[in-house]
């Protein structure tokens, strides 16, 4: 049966007797002693009555007294038992991001102090839903952020259990709005979504709605769900806030209000519906005949627009250059409109 040390240097002596064949001591012979792994234990002296061996790491050894050709062994075993295990980390307990990582490291220790082979550590995770780990032995291991939460890792060597507190909270770190800029027509719309974002530009929930505020609400409004309308030509800023535990988020949208380049006229009995249009040059504007009358589309004066007479169908016009554009129905004279370009 071999004898164990469980710890290093844990140390024991041995004692060998050399006797002759008839069973008296030898008093006068040379006892010496050897390792088969000094990397395990050593042995000191190397010769005398006897020896002491000391632990040096963990394995196996045969310690041999040899007098001549004679020898004698002894099997040590050294398994380092721990006493003390601890956990230490960086850089702290919370995650702001999912996918932001923290190292762990654990350290067993022996009733001597010394650090144990950390291959013997394992480390498991009560929450997997709030962080992973990996490798799950060894003397470090990675958490990793995957939801908002709190779980415990915990470290164990030998029968001792070492544990770390891990919290995810995400911490908003911008707003990202889509569109990010626009360009929008006098009279037209657009919706704008925000998202709050953590460091790694993923989606932080639960946090309220986002506001909206219009630097000129002369050029560009928005409404408190996001909706910016065009009121006249020019340029806004939509400054977009959001409320988070940490304080206030904001970004800005940039916008450029300006007239539409597509306009759509309706032909009714007997009216043309709108009677003005605004259009940015090299706009197109295009009527279409909704009534059951017919009806022209004739410029006043010496102007561009001439369309058949009918009942039914479209007719588009495109204006290269600015102006004002007056036109009429020739059935109906009464029935006017303008087209200005600008």
């Amino acid at each position: 049966m071999p004898d164990s040390l469980f710890s290093i240097p844990d140390s024991v002596t041995v004692v060998a007797e050399a006797r002759a064949a008839s069973g008296s001591v030898v008093s006068a012979a040379t006892i010496l002693w050897s390792s088969s792994d000094a990397s395990v234990a050593s042995v000191s002296p190397s010769s005398g009555p006897s020896t002491t061996i000391v632990a040096l790491r963990g394995g196996s050894a045969t310690i041999t007294a040899r007098v001549g050709t004679v020898t004698a062994t002894k099997a040590i075993v050294v398994a380092q038992r721990a006493v003390a295990l601890t956990v230490a980390g960086t850089p702290g307990d919370t995650l702001f991001s999912i996918g932001d990582t923290r190292t762990l490291s654990a350290t067993a220790r022996d009733s001597r102090g010394t650090a144990i082979d950390p291959a013997l550590t394992q480390w498991t995770i009560d929450k997997a839903s709030v962080a992973t780990i990996s490798p799950t032995s060894g003397a470090t291991t990675t958490v990793a952020a995957v939801g908002n939460g709190a779980a415990v890792v915990t470290a164990r060597s030998g029968g001792l259990t070492a544990a770390s507190n891990v919290a995810v909270r995400q911490r908003v770190s911008r707003v990202a709005v889509v569109p990010a800029s626009a360009t929008i027509a006098v009279g037209a719309t657009t919706q704008l979504v925000a998202s709050p974002l953590d460091a790694r530009s993923n989606a932080v929930a639960g946090l309220p709605a986002a506001t909206y505020v219009s630097s000129d609400s002369t050029k560009a409004r928005v409404s408190a769900a996001g909706v910016v309308s065009g009121v006249a030509p020019g340029t806004a800023t939509i400054t977009v806030s959001l409320q988070t535990p940490d304080g206030v988020v904001t970004t800005g949208v940039a916008l450029t209000i300006g007239f539409p380049t597509v306009a759509d006229m309706a032909v009714q009995d007997f009216q043309f519906t709108p009677t003005i249009v605004d259009i940015a040059a090299g706009g197109q504007v295009r009527w279409t005949w909704t009534g059951f009358a017919s009806h022209s589309v004739t410029s006043t004066g010496s102007g561009p627009l001439d369309s058949p007479t009918q009942a039914s169908g479209t007719y588009t016009m495109t204006f290269p250059t600015p102006g004002r554009f007056d036109y009429f129905c020739k059935v109906h004279p009464f029935m006017t409109g303008t087209v200005i370009v600008h």
